[in-house]
């Protein structure tokens, strides 16, 4: 009957199998293997990329450039992922404490909005007083 047919449980498909090239690896690793021939071609994905950066200590005459920074100047691919705070995009961040957020440097992102543009977006869920997003930021033609 048709009652019968509205209250069936739908069947789940059968999956065909994944091939390798539907899985995604992460590989661990800093600005001196992002100039490798494997990885050309690759996403560049960033995770709080500075957030150690603050850890360095201070007195030292030359302050090294961020990780960020460092990652983007050797990174020659189309693509970002970021994940963490970033002041452009998140017009909310605490001016006192954090103005350029707690996981980017300013250089890093001066640096990510001068060379990239943010093709996509996504606030993640959050503690208070954090604006953590996730964005894909595609190269700038020039």
């Amino acid at each position: 009957s048709s009652q019968d047919d509205a209250n069936r449980k739908p069947k789940a498909k059968k999956s065909k199998g994944r091939s390798s090239e539907d899985n995604v690896v992460v590989q661990k690793g800093g600005p001196e293997v992002l100039s490798r021939k494997e990885v050309q071609g690759r996403t560049l994905f960033l995770c709080y990329p500075d957030e150690d950066d603050q850890l360095i200590e201070e007195g030292k005459e030359e302050n090294p450039l961020p990780f960020g920074w460092n990652c983007l100047e050797e990174y020659k691919g189309n693509y970002v992922i970021h994940v963490g705070e970033l002041a452009f995009l998140d017009a909310n961040l605490c001016m006192d404490q954090a103005p350029w957020g707690r996981s980017s440097s300013l250089e890093f992102q001066q640096r990510l909005a001068s060379e990239f543009h943010c093709i996509l977006k996504v606030q993640l869920p959050n503690w208070l007083h954090v604006r953590d997003s996730i964005s894909v930021w595609k190269r700038s033609k020039v």
